[in-house]
């Protein structure tokens, strides 16, 4: 809003008052998330919050209107966007842990294992929504949200960010953008039901552009791993 009032100044065109500015988009969000206007206004810390936090908040609308047209991902993508914003009883990790289509999984996997693997403070890699949401905006790759494909490949994010056996090993810049990383999931075997950590291929972003830092990110990679071997004990594949 700052930002709008020295615009105003610049242009000369009068700037909207700020009850106005932010009824307008409290009512835009009413819309977009099927939640009345007045439930959003009374978890308003909440709503200013959720966009204070996200990088760059403005991909969590292209990504609904990406799928609008999605039957499928439209209602999923909506009670994600409703736990962001506070908009509806369960959080993110109500949905990550709790939701039933979850718990067939993850009570499969033995109580102390799926214990290291929620151990925020110890476990290698992350679980943010925020950077699994953002690993193709970083890598340049196709889980982009802006590009030409809309959500052709993208629609795995929501897998990404709604599964809470899935994790990310990653190396970050001095900003905070993914330079390299490795998606990670905790299954089963399907021979002998044991738990393992799986790991997808490894991705280095375009912005890593020297042979040289490629390796050492591929370096600093592989070392989470056996990290991350020592902390489960189980084997990381």
């Amino acid at each position: 809003y700052d930002c709008a009032l020295a615009a105003a100044a610049v242009s000369g065109v009068p700037a909207l008052p700020y009850s106005m500015v932010e009824a307008a988009g409290f009512g835009a969000l009413s819309v977009l998330l099927e939640t009345p206007v007045d439930a959003l206004r009374t978890r308003r810390a909440e709503v200013h919050e959720a966009m204070l936090e996200w990088r760059n908040p403005e991909l969590l609308f292209r990504y609904y209107e990406d799928n609008l047209g999605d039957e499928e991902m439209r209602p999923v993508v909506i009670r994600w966007l409703r736990a962001i914003f506070g908009a509806s009883a369960e959080s993110l990790r109500d949905i990550r842990r709790r939701d039933p289509a979850n718990v067939r999984h993850l009570s499969a996997i033995p109580a102390d294992v799926l214990a290291r693997w929620y151990d925020k403070e110890n476990c290698p890699g992350t679980a943010s929504i925020r950077t699994l949401f953002m690993v193709g905006e970083d890598a340049g790759s196709c889980l982009r949200v802006i590009g030409t494909l809309k959500n052709k490949f993208n629609r795995a994010l929501m897998g990404y960010c709604l599964q809470s056996h899935v994790r990310l090993l990653v190396v970050f810049d001095s900003v905070k953008r993914v330079l390299a990383r490795s998606l990670i999931r905790l299954l089963l075997r399907s021979d002998t039901l044991e738990p393992v950590v799986y790991c997808d291929a490894l991705f280095v972003s375009a912005s890593s552009t020297s042979a040289a830092s490629s390796e050492q990110l591929i370096a600093q990679i592989q070392a989470q791993a056996e990290a991350l071997a020592a902390h489960m004990r189980i084997a990381v594949v």
